[in-house]
């Protein structure tokens, strides 16, 4: 009967294996195109595109928010300084910006690989060790929010990244005072490439305060004395903008209905692969064993965190955190059922649960209904568009404002005005727009370019009905249109 479960453990692995290269195939053709797409695919591409070319022209992105331009820099700039030096190699930007985020996302799934199978195993061998590992790393390279998020210029799958570096380096390096030092580092660059990213961290200090206090307390003191004195400096060289920027202007209004069903959403979704994380994760806080505690209280605060997508603007990349463990977890917990599947009490129970992942993994990434042939399709009808309308910015005198803020950078005209953040800070009282109402009464702006959405979700009635009433239309396409002074 081992034999057995042996060989139907193998064949359902080289299935699933099988299924996971095919839709790398497909997500690495639309990468490529992707990689070499000149215009926008994300609107928040806009403003990190204009921050790292100020950036690199030793322009000022810390800027008031009550003056011209009216931007916010959610991030700190540790995505924007390795784009630079990317942009090195590729010569653009765009393209530099999107690399870093594909490969973010093929090095997190190496980063679990290497945390499945050099966890305890246990009664199995080297070769199911390397399969379970492979399977968890393709669980995640191969989840639709992460392929999808992969080929965008955003900040989000280097922090996550940086944050599992941190994790693994912290259980796996001996030495103690390294360990402390290496996973600090890595901690930090991950909550200063996003804020939100510190449930690694939280997750190695709480296990280390049940195993290893004194690690905990080294951990602690040394994130603290160092996050602060960055902080502490960012905030010095800009007059305080930094504190601004990225804590004030990102303390947004927050739904804990939008929470609890986009999150609800997500784990029905992934509903089998999350029970059985919960199962691994129960058991684990039960046992005594370091690194399991660490990976389960991750998982735990990972969940916890991907409620933040009650915030207003949230989108999925605030899964993608929780996504990266429950893949990494879930790996774990398959060496757990695999360990114990030649107990009698088990096997049929383990056979049973092991088949059923097996065929709902199986089905989930062979979904033929992944858009990447529509996206394509969408983004392919835009350039015609984007050709027309940029020769017609660049003949506009006057500051311009976008929707599609990527084809200011196109057109080599700086962003004036972030849509969706000005007006939401204005909405919850956090910053005035009557200057910015009051410049485009005065037909001070040369322009504006328009989506083809609805233009209520980014502008306040008051904006649209002063650009209506001094601006008028002088050029449509499907995609854009485009207001003049009248």
């Amino acid at each position: 009967m081992e034999k057995f479960y042996s060989r139907a453990f193998f064949l359902l692995a080289a299935l699933l294996l099988g299924a996971f290269f095919i839709h790398l195939i497909n997500w690495a053709d639309y990468a490529f195109f992707a990689l070499n797409y000149p215009y926008e695919i994300d609107h928040v591409e806009g403003p990190i595109i204009h921050q790292v070319s100020m950036i690199a022209y030793s322009l000022p992105v810390y800027t008031p928010l009550q003056t011209a331009p009216y931007i916010v820099m959610n991030y700190p700039p540790v995505y924007h300084f390795l784009t630079l030096l990317f942009s090195i190699a590729t010569e653009d930007f765009l393209m530099a910006g999107r690399l870093i985020s594909m490969l973010s996302m093929l090095l997190i799934g190496g980063v679990i690989y290497y945390l499945v199978f050099n966890a305890d195993r246990e009664g199995l061998s080297k070769k199911s060790s390397a399969i379970i590992a492979a399977l968890a790393a393709g669980l995640f390279i191969g989840n639709y929010y992460a392929q999808n998020w992969s080929i965008l210029m955003r900040v989000d799958l280097l922090g996550v990244l940086f944050e599992i570096i941190g994790v693994a380096a912290f259980l796996s390096i001996k030495e103690k005072n390294k360990k402390i030092i290496v996973a600090t580092l890595f901690f930090l660059l991950a909550v200063y490439t996003k804020q939100s990213l510190f449930a690694g961290a939280a997750a190695c200090f709480f296990s280390a305060l049940i195993y290893d206090r004194k690690s905990a307390l080294k951990l602690a003191t040394t994130m603290a004395a160092a996050g602060l004195v960055i902080f502490a400096i960012g905030c010095f060289l800009t007059d305080g903008l930094f504190f601004t920027h990225h804590i004030s202007a990102n303390i947004n209004a927050f739904s804990w209905q939008q929470a609890f069903n986009k999150t609800g959403t997500m784990l029905a979704e992934h509903w089998l692969i999350f029970l059985c994380s919960l199962i691994f994760v129960v058991n684990s806080l039960c046992g005594k064993d370091y690194e399991k505690t660490a990976l389960s209280l991750f998982w735990i605060f990972a969940l916890i965190m991907s409620l933040s997508i009650g915030k207003f603007g949230a989108n999925y990349n605030y899964y993608l955190e929780f996504i990266t463990v429950n893949s990494l977890v879930f790996g774990l917990a398959l060496a757990w059922f695999l360990q114990n599947i030649n107990d009698k009490r088990y096997i049929a129970v383990n056979m049973l649960i092991i088949l059923t992942l097996f065929v709902q993994l199986i089905l989930s990434v062979t979904d033929i209904n992944r858009p990447w042939h529509v996206q394509k399709q969408g983004l392919l009808e835009k350039i015609a568009d984007s050709e027309i309308i940029i020769p017609n910015l660049q003949k506009i005198k006057g500051e311009i404002v976008a929707d599609n803020m990527v084809l200011l950078y196109n057109a080599d005209r700086r962003l004036y005005f972030q849509p969706i953040m000005m007006t939401h800070m204005h909405e919850i009282g956090a910053w005035d727009e009557s200057a910015m109402i009051a410049d485009i009464e005065n037909k001070r702006l040369g322009g504006f370019v328009f989506n083809d959405f609805n233009c209520d979700e980014r502008y306040s009635r008051e904006f649209m009905r002063a650009v209506k009433e001094n601006y008028k239309q002088t050029l449509s396409t499907p995609h854009y249109k485009l207001y003049e002074r009248k």
